[in-house]
């Protein structure tokens, strides 16, 4: 059974191993097979493989012959290994590739140096071509044959005995076969040769004997090996190791999130943060490589938490009244080379923190829903943009009220159209302004932290209610502080525990703040509102203003607000205007107690919403339609940091203007949207998409209007 794609921009928790992209239209499917031992129950450690011990492996890469796809690659050029040939494995039990992100380094690090993976590297290129593989209807399986008869000349692979694998008992002594063939596929096939990027076998039936008969290779599952695709693009240890992870953990995939509307369970277990690769507690404690600390309390626990991966710290709370339920405590600081994958700063990646899962279930492949602390809302698909893989569109959804029981960003979010839809962009703040990094789940921001998201409680969103979404189960979860440990790199969280006595907490965040110009009379000011808490012993709230970054002031008054919004009076933004005013929200309860300031919203044009659901970059106007489709030169030119780009369209038509260094490196998206026949204006700051400072240079400014083109300079000067 083939698994729904998983496309390239994928953020979310997964494990053994998610997708570490690079900017490619690429996707993962791996091919489920059929366990013939699926009606006996799991136990912990390993299905078919070894969980721990030194296993020596044997990768091949292989190419077709004529294979000539992707002939300037510079990851792997036709006719010869790939640049990372010596750096999937170690070539010895000295680890020769420490922090690379190589197969060895995965599993020396996930299980904590109980597992060893080295071995040798050959290259192969087939006597024949895929076609004609294709045309004698042949598959996969008997490429590899062919190939391991090619190799079985000049490689002794009784070298790759020296276990026998049985069913969760596995013995250090040989057995007449092989213990692990990698197969690495220059190509991506799509399905050709009956190969969709990964399968945990060989693909032949039966044995293939080698060394004048001595040894075997068994090419069912389970068997000698695994086979993968796709190494033009680039190094496949995440891919590899996933498929291993089937020998590990058995032929199924785990659910992640709760799965609404039959959404089918992507090709991955678990959980891990981001694009990294990394197997999380539950999977460690199931292959016993580390253990978590069980946690037991009735009232109150304080403990403290450590980087995961460098030290295994990590905890489970069994949820009362279940026995199949729990929630999971990892902390999660980016020390490691497989959490050093969010490090690359961009909008889309999960942050540094504290990471909270739910598990339902108690074998291999439980379900897992993230707690991304960003929560959970209902959304809105107002409308529509071109889908950057191909001619359709896909839809673009905006939150609307935070609904513990709705979706969060890695949900499969249903649309207007009634459909369900894992790729679409996210317009987070109502204003007509859909995220730029496109994804498969949204866009979230998971881990819990200081000064962010602090408390997980009943009444927190996400809350910690059972499965069911409705169940209370009284446990809360509340950042104390955090303090840096020079030892491991990182910061360690305290945390105090609750099992009941919520209320002994302090209230959850505000949520969903929004800003709009408000007018009342020959009044004006900026409306602040936001989505009333949840606790039932809410006093009220206070607001905060930040002019230009400066210091955070409170401007409600000394009494507390009681309603969800406030007017601040006399302040008045337009697009374009240099001032930025960010403001902040905090709940406050009968006690005394206080929430942490809500996430920050400003005034500046992506959320200012000027009475009106949507507020564009784009300034439009429509008194006049061109006849002709233009683009005129920025003013000012040279400019530092703002300047105005002007264009003309005679009939409505989807629109990109974008910004390209001399190189043609895109720096800036500024429009891509379809808009009305008009004049327009667009301001553009000298940052990039990430909002960083562009450098002094020569820039090209594109505007592509259906079939149309046209392109000017300009000049930043800093």
């Amino acid at each position: 059974m083939r698994n729904s794609r998983i496309f390239a921009w994928l953020i979310l928790m997964v494990s053994f191993c998610s997708l570490a992209l690079g900017q490619t239209d690429e996707s993962f499917e791996c091919t489920e097979l059929v366990d013939p031992n699926a009606s006996i129950p799991a136990q912990r450690g390993g299905r078919y493989f070894t969980e721990q011990g030194v296993v020596r492996a044997l990768v091949v890469f292989v190419q077709f012959a004529g294979d000539n796809t992707n002939p300037n690659s510079t990851i792997w050029p036709p006719n010869q290994p790939p640049v990372y040939f010596h750096s999937v494995l170690d070539s010895t039990l000295t680890p020769q590739l420490a922090d690379s992100g190589s197969l060895s380094h995965l599993f020396r690090e996930m299980s904590m140096g109980k597992l060893q993976v080295y071995g040798d590297a050959y290259f192969v290129i087939t006597d024949s071509t895929k076609q004609w593989y294709i045309d004698h209807h042949k598959d996969y399986g008997d490429v590899n044959k062919d190939v391991l008869q090619k190799l079985d000349a000049t490689v002794d692979f009784s070298q790759y005995d020296n276990w026998t694998f049985g069913f969760y008992n596995h013995t250090h002594t040989p057995d007449g076969v092989v213990d692990m063939i990698i197969m690495v596929y220059r190509e991506v096939f799509k399905g050709e040769i009956g190969l969709w990027n990964g399968v945990a076998a060989l693909g032949f039936g039966g044995t293939l004997y080698v060394d004048n008969g001595a040894t075997r290779i068994k090419g069912g599952y389970p068997g000698s090996g695994v086979t993968t695709d796709s190494g033009v693009q680039r190094r496949r240890s995440d891919w590899i190791a996933h498929e291993i992870g089937h020998l590990l953990l058995g032929s199924g995939h785990s659910a992640y999130a709760k799965e609404p509307y039959g959404n089918t369970n992507p090709a991955f277990w678990g959980l891990s943060i981001g694009t990294a690769f990394i197997t999380n507690a539950y999977e460690r404690h199931w292959l016993r490589w580390v253990d978590y600390v069980d946690l037991s309390f009735t009232d109150s626990l304080d403990i403290s938490v450590s980087d995961y991966i460098s030290t295994g710290d990590a905890y489970r709370i069994a949820i009362p009244g279940t026995n199949d339920e729990a929630f999971f405590i990892e902390n999660h600081q980016r020390i490691s080379y497989f959490d050093q994958f969010l490090n690359r700063a961009t909008p889309n990646e999960p942050d540094a923190g504290l990471y909270i899962y739910h598990v339902k279930g108690t074998n291999a492949h439980p379900r897992f829903d993230l707690e991304g602390a960003e929560g959970r809302f209902n959304w809105n698909n107002p409308y529509w943009i071109a889908n950057p893989w191909g001619s359709d569109s896909i839809p673009v959804f905006s939150r609307q009220a935070p609904n513990p029981k709705g979706y969060d960003g890695r949900d499969a979010i249903p649309t207007s159209k009634g459909n369900r839809f894992k790729i679409y962009a996210t317009d987070n703040d109502n204003d007509g302004q859909w995220q730029q990094d496109w994804q498969v789940y949204g866009r979230i921001k998971d881990a819990f932290d200081v000064g962010y998201n602090q408390l997980f409680s009943p009444y927190s969103n996400p809350n910690s209610n059972r499965w069911d979404d409705v169940t209370e189960t009284g446990i809360s979860i509340e950042i104390l502080n955090k303090y840096y440990n020079p030892l491991t790199g990182g910061y360690v969280y305290n945390l105090r525990l609750r099992m009941g006595h919520v209320e002994q907490g302090p209230p959850a965040n505000p949520m969903l703040l929004k800003l709009e110009n408000y007018s009342q009379g020959s009044n004006n000011g900026l409306k602040v509102t936001w989505a009333a808490n949840r606790e039932n012993d809410i006093a009220g709230y206070e607001v905060y203003r930040q002019r230009n970054g400066g210091s955070i002031d409170k401007i409600s008054g000394n009494s507390l607000v009681t309603d969800t919004f406030y007017v601040d009076w006399g302040v008045t933004i337009s697009p374009g205007s240099p001032i930025i005013y960010t403001y902040y929200v905090k709940a406050f309860d009968t006690q005394g107690k206080q929430s942490n300031l809500s996430n920050p919203l400003s005034s500046n044009v992506t959320h200012l919403r000027g009475g009106s659901s949507k507020q564009p970059v784009v300034s439009g106007n429509n008194s006049g339609i061109p006849t002709d489709f233009t683009l005129q030169a920025n003013y000012p030119n040279p400019f530092n940091p703002v300047t105005h780009l002007e264009f003309g369209l005679p009939h409505a038509e989807w629109v990109t203007l974008k910004v390209y260094d001399l190189l043609g490196r895109e720096v800036k998206t500024l429009v891509s949207e379809r808009l009305d026949a008009g004049n327009y204006t667009v301001q553009w700051d000298g940052r990039d998409d990430l909002g960083r400072p562009a450098a002094s240079g020569i820039y090209l400014y594109r505007l592509q209007a259906g079939e149309r083109v046209l392109t000017r300079k300009m000049m930043l000067v800093r």
